[in-house]
């Protein structure tokens, strides 16, 4: 009985890849966050609000894993740091070096730059 029931299990399982098996691959979300803590290397551009408070704003065509549901509303993510530290970069594309801080709004995740990278934390990108 036991290698009956192996044996019929194995019978589904095929070697060779590196994923995780999933039968529902193509309408699984792929879509994920920013986790608290980690550090990426993202592309969009520095804005400011009507309040003057720095934001990021991802551009999803380059990160597309980031396009959940919530930020397809709301691509956005709060800069930590003065304003004065993130003026020079208003309205420009930019490639950041930034760890992920969830925010004191539920939910919500803050950017801050990496200064282990110096001054290649934040690098303007030619504007396409």
């Amino acid at each position: 009985m036991g290698l009956a029931a192996l044996t019929a299990v194995s019978a589904f399982a095929k070697g060779g890849g590196g994923g995780v098996p999933s039968p529902f691959t193509e309408n699984s979300n792929r879509k994920v966050e920013l986790a608290d803590g980690e550090m990426y290397t993202l592309q969009g551009k520095v804005v400011f609000d009507n309040n003057d408070v720095a934001f990021f704003w991802v551009d999803l065509a380059k990160h597309p894993w980031l396009a959940n549901q919530k930020r397809q509303q709301n691509p956005y993510y709060r800069l930590l740091g003065s304003k004065d530290q993130w003026r020079e970069y208003n309205e420009k594309a930019v490639q950041l070096i930034c760890v992920a801080h969830a925010a004191s709004a539920v939910g919500d995740i803050e950017l801050s730059i990496v200064s282990e990278a110096g001054s290649k934390a934040v690098h303007k990108l030619n504007q396409e």
